[in-house]
């Protein structure tokens, strides 16, 4: 019998790769859902940026610590925010297939943010200025988007 030394060698690495393949096949390191990425704490303020530009050390130089700022966000689609001693209450919910948070859907407060960032530890979300009162109507410099950056 003529022996194969290229097909021995064939089979040796293919029973190999296949056993190298065969293992634990849960789903035990599965990402985290952005839901659950979002609601798994508190969120603190960081950055604020107009048009991409950190504005944070002005607002600090006038009273306004963007790192007193505070978002909760529950899975039950609650969520609270703290800024400047003042507690809000409302809910939110997923737009744009979860590319967007949507703020008080339905009521007169209705805004809109759209997620730049989401991890376990930081959470970037951009609006349009106009939603948040960003732009004053005699100031002859008007700011396009706002980003807020948060982190735990």
């Amino acid at each position: 019998m003529k022996k194969h030394p290229l097909l021995a060698f064939l089979f040796v690495v293919l029973s190999v790769l296949s056993l190298a393949s065969c293992g634990n096949d849960d789903d035990d390191d599965k990402d985290p859902s952005k839901r659950a990425l979002l609601t798994g704490g508190e969120w603190k303020g960081q950055m604020v940026l107009f048009d991409g530009v950190d504005y944070s050390d002005s607002l600090e130089a006038v009273g306004l610590d963007v790192s007193n700022f505070r978002l909760l966000f529950k899975d039950d689609g609650t969520g609270t925010s703290n800024f400047l001693g003042q507690t809000s209450n409302g809910s939110w919910e997923f737009g744009s297939n979860e590319q967007s948070i949507i703020f008080g859907k339905g009521t007169a407060d209705e805004s809109q943010a759209t997620i730049k960032k989401l991890t376990a530890t930081e959470l970037y979300l951009e609006f349009a200025a106009d939603e948040l009162g960003a732009n004053d109507p005699n100031d002859p410099v008007q700011v396009e988007k706002v980003e807020m950056r948060f982190g735990r």
